[in-house]
């Protein structure tokens, strides 16, 4: 199916959901949820990924049967997520969007922009433990060897991070950096 468009039957719009698909978006948002986004992106994402074309918040709203204001907030979080983009306008002139297909960069998308300020955390920590005097932290337990790999990991990560296009990529990086005896 190429696109959702004005043009097509309002009843299609409306036709019923099954609710095998139900059950299928239900399952994804329960899956986001878990990894701490809402559900609701779920289920948005497995309908647009699921109609094989651009849609408009207005057949989300219908499909769903959800508020406007529920969509139009879901759509703009999943559009800085990188999990939907927006394809253009309708001849109505609302927003078109489409799912992303691409798993990994959705993912690695998210782990730049949610996780990587936490690793920009811990490398700042272990760096300001890592600069106590030595025999001050091993007074304490704390192997300075130790806590400055961790400022160093962290650092590593961070950068891997920022550069790798997909997941395969940053698996070979991660491997090449930390899989060595």
């Amino acid at each position: 199916m190429a696109s959702k468009t004005d043009t097509q039957d309002e009843a299609e719009t409306r036709a019923p959901v099954p609710p095998e698909l139900e059950q299928l978006a239900d399952r994804i948002g329960h899956c986001i949820e878990y990894w701490g986004f809402k559900q609701i992106y779920g289920r948005i994402w497995c309908h647009m990924y699921l109609a094989g074309g651009a849609v408009d918040a207005g057949w989300l709203t219908a499909r769903l049967g959800i508020s406007k204001a529920l969509v139009s907030i879901s759509l703009r979080d999943l559009l800085a997520f990188g999990a939907i983009h927006q394809t253009g306008m309708s001849a109505k002139g609302t927003r078109m969007y489409q799912a992303v297909t691409n798993l990994s960069r959705i993912i690695l998308g998210v782990l730049k922009s949610r996780e990587r300020p936490m690793l920009a955390g811990i490398q700042s920590a272990a760096s300001i433990l890592a600069q106590r005097p030595e025999d001050e932290q091993r007074s304490a337990w704390i192997d300075p060897r130790r806590s400055a790999r961790i400022a160093q990991l962290a650092a590593v990560l961070g950068d891997l991070l920022d550069k790798a296009q997909d997941l395969g990529e940053l698996d070979a990086r991660l491997l090449e950096q930390f899989d060595q005896p």
